[in-house]
């Protein structure tokens, strides 16, 4: 395109831009990926498998309320990994072991760690396993990583756990071979690997 009168200089550079545009010299914004959902089945599944507070006869899951006093609040309790509050989170400040935290609160930080943990495998999952990306899988495969990865640490995803996450055949790959069951210092992690059974294997 040419411009037969005098062309002020910034219309020129915009007629350049969309010129290059059209035969591929600029490429197109990207479109971004669709935030990270943190559903409600998947928070409460989250509860279920770190410390239940309600009977699901239909599931066997056990009332735990581990670290809950009469007062209705939750206190620092002991696990294979250390101290931990509320839905097996790290403790936060000297007030949790003095005056505890409640139910709400407790929930408040599963779903803030939960939504960070997705943050940190969006930005560290292409570095650990080059040409996986968080925002390939489906919700279904975001949940089963977030899960592990709060429980186990991002940078301590087992290679064959996540490649059987990104398989097409994932189900049968985790079901068959026990890559989701999880282990602390020999101790199997029991709520967690049946909660997870009962949600995405069928079992």
């Amino acid at each position: 395109m040419i411009c037969r009168v005098p062309c002020p200089r910034f219309l020129r550079a915009v007629l350049l831009f969309a010129l290059l545009a059209g035969i591929g010299g600029v490429a197109a914004p990207r479109a971004q990926a669709a935030p990270y959902e943190l559903t409600e089945s998947f928070v409460l599944f989250l509860i279920e498998g770190r410390n239940a507070h309600t009977a699901v006869s239909a599931r066997k899951v056990s009332v735990m309320n581990l670290g809950m006093r009469a007062d209705g609040r939750f206190y620092p309790y002991s696990t294979p990994k250390g101290r931990r509050i509320g839905y097996e989170l790290p403790l936060e400040s000297v007030f949790d072991h003095t005056r505890g935290i409640t139910r709400a609160e407790a929930d408040a930080r599963l779903r803030a760690a939960a939504l960070a943990t997705a943050a940190e495998l969006a930005t560290r999952l292409p570095q650990l396993f080059p040409g996986r990306n968080f925002e390939q899988l489906d919700l279904a495969g975001q949940e089963m990583l977030v899960d592990h990865a709060l429980s186990e640490g991002v940078d301590n995803l087992p290679s064959a756990f996540v490649e059987a996450v990104y398989a097409p055949d994932r189900v049968a790959r985790l079901g068959a071979d026990g890559l989701h069951l999880r282990w602390w210092g020999g101790m199997m992690q029991i709520l967690k690997n049946r909660a997870f059974g009962y949600r995405w294997l069928g079992n």
